[in-house]
């Protein structure tokens, strides 16, 4: 059985049996590791999901005058450009001007677990998706200024190798995940599991993407309840269904619209707004990029 499925991030095929999958045409290893079974009806789901509860209570009105930063990948000055990317020694140069000035910067899990809330000079750092580039180029600058980031982690492509051509980008390995977070500098939250587009999906498939991944990153992390009780959704995109879903499993929900200092309100659900740079966000030096 082929499981495809169209969403904007491109075509996924799910072959049977613990095959690989290939992903936006590129073939990735198996991902047998997540246990995953493939219903009768296309859709897949593990038998053993169960809604997991929201681990902590945690007002999202603590983040509305904070600047909430959403980056990617952290690459050396030797590797070619990626999309969305930064360089160890601008990202550097940011952190130590921003502290310099008196920022305070803090992850996600810093602010939620504090009894009060953050001052006006507080700056969330948080990263998207699942790469090496974390382990190799990020966690130096981390231990350097003694500062934490939060990695919104897609855990289904945790160990899958190297994917592209032209250029290169190494997936995340599970064991240098674990050991950031391990030394306190890794704030480790859901991204979904593998990335897809969450608008769009079934009840069941939304669960194996929210629950699968929550579970997955906690039974990696030591069952640790604040792990993954967060999610920033993948692109951006959420709908009513999404927003449902995921409610009722993470505590706080994010965004990626570009805006800072802004929480978007449906109903009783809150989705918090990132910005796509420490420049955009509209502090410190301007300069910075």
């Amino acid at each position: 059985m082929i499981y495809q499925r169209k969403d904007l991030s491109g075509s996924i095929d799910l072959k049977d049996g613990g095959n690989d999958w290939v992903i936006n045409g590129i073939l990735k290893p198996s991902l047998s590791h997540l246990q995953r079974d493939i219903s009768d009806t296309g859709a897949r789901v593990r038998n053993d999901i169960q809604a997991a509860p929201i681990s902590q209570t945690f007002n999202p009105e603590y983040l509305k005058n904070v600047p909430v930063i959403g980056l990617h990948n952290v690459i050396t000055e030797s590797e070619p450009n990626q999309h969305g990317a930064n360089r160890v020694s601008e990202l550097d140069t940011q952190i130590s001007s921003l502290i310099k000035q008196g920022y305070k910067i803090q992850s996600l899990r810093q602010i939620a677990s504090s009894n009060t809330p953050p001052d006006e000079k507080t700056i969330a750092l948080t990263f998207d998706d699942c790469y090496q580039g974390w382990y190799e180029n990020l966690l130096p600058i981390l231990k350097k200024y003694d500062i934490q980031a939060t990695l919104f982690v897609n855990p289904g492509l945790l160990d899958t190798g190297t994917y592209g051509e032209d250029v290169q980008i190494t997936y995340l390995n599970s064991k240098d995940l674990k050991d950031g977070y391990n030394k306190g500098y890794f704030d480790v939250q859901s991204h979904s599991l593998d990335h897809v587009s969450l608008v769009g999906l079934s009840k069941k498939e939304l669960q194996e993407q929210l629950l699968t991944s929550q579970k997955v990153l906690r039974e990696l992390l030591g069952d640790d309840p604040l792990v993954a009780s967060m999610v920033a959704f993948p692109h951006g995109k959420y709908d009513w269904e999404v927003l449902d879903e995921a409610s009722k499993h993470y505590s706080t929900m994010f965004g990626y619209d570009g805006q800072v200092r802004n929480i978007k309100q449906y109903g009783d659900k809150s989705v918090v707004s990132r910005t796509y740079s420490i420049k955009q966000a509209g502090i410190g030096n301007p300069s910075l990029s």
